[in-house]
């Protein structure tokens, strides 16, 4: 579910991820056990591996960037399995050995760091740093985007299988719209 080029990253906490170096975004999450690699440890390895743990969440394919003119026009979907205008510039690991998934889109450099947390259940934090010059465009983050998405005080509900919320926005105000037969939460 993440592609020929999927990296899948086991967090402590129980929590694991597959980020999708194509589309450069996250692909898939999902709790408890990793991976069994068994079947790709001789030879050339036999096809995809899928997670082995459970309340396993796939999300939508497209790039998580676009620039958009107005509030109401389409988000761009991935060609020939890649996103346009993305170059994937590998990774980097902090001292918890923890990646940061480096990309850049249209000038603007993009560092993305997934870090597991765990309070009753394992989670994930994210967070960009995003370095470059728009040239005046308007950048939107794709934050989610699902059947049906509710709000409850300062979350985010997607289909009634996971939330979003925002730390610290700098003043930044999410923005909830009906497009292409979904429901997308922007974050300009």
């Amino acid at each position: 579910g993440a592609g020929v080029r999927g990296i899948a990253v086991g967090y402590p906490q129980g929590v694991n991820l597959a980020f999708d170096a194509n589309q450069v975004r996250l692909a898939l999450l999902w709790q408890g056990a990793f991976i069994d690699g068994g079947r790709h440890w001789t030879g050339r390895g036999q096809g995809f591996q899928g997670p082995a743990g459970y309340a396993k969440l796939s999300f939508p394919e497209g790039p998580p960037l676009a620039f958009l003119d107005s509030p109401d026009d389409t988000w761009p979907r991935a060609k020939t399995g890649r996103s346009e205008g993305y170059r994937f510039l590998g990774y980097e690991r902090d001292k918890q050995r923890r990646p940061a998934f480096l990309y850049e889109f249209s000038g603007v450099k993009v560092r993305d760091f997934p870090k597991g947390a765990v309070e009753l259940t394992p989670y994930l934090i994210r967070e960009f740093t995003l370095e470059g010059e728009t040239d005046g465009k308007k950048l939107n983050y794709l934050a989610a985007a699902g059947q049906r998405i509710t709000v409850e005080e300062d979350r985010w509900i997607v289909d009634s299988k996971y939330t979003v919320s925002f730390l610290d926005l700098g003043g930044a105000k999410p923005i909830l719209r009906d497009s292409g037969g979904r429901k997308e939460l922007l974050l300009p």
